[in-house]
């Protein structure tokens, strides 16, 4: 269960000859990589984007109010107990949390380049390194629209279910899920949201300092 420490508060695949280009702002970053040579079919090309947006939040329940992205991420950081910081978490009922549910919503701003036809779309998410950190992946889920301003007051609602990972995830592992390709919409921004399916919480990586490790969605296209 990855509510039971406490301690202090607080993504590109290559192929034949492939070329690399960046382009940071202030939250997200996209990486394209040359492109691959597919078994059948054209070559395809990898995209890789990190979230604009990456927050946790607790759910009101049982008399206990909402709880924003601040507290969330503050509680999942001092939970995990170590030197990572911005630390998000999901789980049923947060025992450290006056037992609310806590989800995650990523936000990620699709480059207008992409094929609508992606043959691919993985969304891959980091466990932090508490031992206790770890637990089923979760399932995920389209959500509502939202920005850091409307994160401080509610969460959004969550719409279709895209995939179900129950995987029980290790200290310093990943979760993954193949997102269905006609969720995502070139120039458009695609808003997930990430729910425990038990009380035995996980603890992600947020923003940690090492983009490696932050969340990302994967999408190989035509």
């Amino acid at each position: 269960d990855a509510s039971t420490s406490t301690g202090d508060a607080s993504t590109s695949t290559t192929g034949v000859e492939p070329t690399t280009t960046s382009t940071d702002s202030t939250t997200g970053t996209t990486t394209t990589s040359g492109s691959t040579t597919a078994t059948t079919g054209p070559p395809l090309e990898t995209v890789v984007v990190h979230p604009e947006l990456a927050a946790c939040a607790f759910l009101a329940s049982n008399g206990a109010p909402y709880g924003g992205p601040l507290e969330c991420t503050n509680a999942a950081t001092t939970t995990n107990a170590t030197q990572v910081t911005g630390v998000l978490t999901i789980d049923a009922t947060t025992n450290y949390s006056l037992n609310r549910e806590a989800r995650i919503f990523l936000r990620f701003e699709i480059p207008a380049e992409v094929d609508p036809e992606a043959a691919t779309v993985t969304l891959t998410i980091h466990v932090a390194d508490n031992p206790s950190a770890g637990g089923p992946a979760g399932e995920l889920h389209l959500a509502e629209a939202f920005s850091n301003q409307s994160l401080t007051t509610a969460a959004p609602g969550l719409l279709d279910l895209l995939a179900v990972n129950i995987e029980l995830l290790a200290p310093d592992g990943a979760g993954t899920w193949l997102v269905p390709s006609d969720a995502v919409k070139p120039g458009e921004p695609l808003y997930l949201g990430l729910r425990a399916i038990s009380d035995d919480g996980v603890l992600y990586r947020g923003s940690p300092a090492d983009v490696s490790l932050a969340p990302s969605l994967t999408i190989e296209h035509p």
